[in-house]
């Protein structure tokens, strides 16, 4: 069983991968912007956290760079954007970063997550 945080301001979206982690066992948390996120991963250790890139509030990329001062040592994150998004324009890490464009199907996200999960 994992525990993986969801940063996403669309519920639907959320409410999905919530779902669809749950019927594998896995727990989840989840937060509708990088702020609200952030607070969540200074409270709990998540095993992953799945990242939308664009959000109000706080950016899913201001939610990396905060997350990096919090700490260097950060879960392996699955960043979803509807934008070209390139692992350069990410602060240096040491941590896993993979990057799906959207829309993805929920079969690929949920693909993905598991990849992640497994190599973790």
């Amino acid at each position: 069983m994992a525990l993986i945080l969801i940063v996403d301001d669309d519920e639907i979206v959320r409410e999905l991968l919530v779902m669809r982690m749950q019927t594998k066992g896995n727990e989840c948390i989840q937060a509708g912007d990088g702020a609200e996120g952030l607070e969540l991963l200074q409270s709990d250790t998540p095993d992953l956290v799945v990242l939308d890139m664009l959000m109000p509030t706080m950016d899913g990329l201001s939610f990396l760079r905060a997350a990096q001062e919090i700490s260097q040592k950060l879960p392996p994150i699955l960043v979803l954007s509807a934008t070209k998004v390139d692992p350069i324009d990410f602060p240096k890490s040491e941590n896993r970063i993979e990057i799906l464009r959207k829309p993805a199907s929920a079969a690929a996200i949920l693909a993905a997550i598991e990849d992640i999960l497994a190599g973790r």
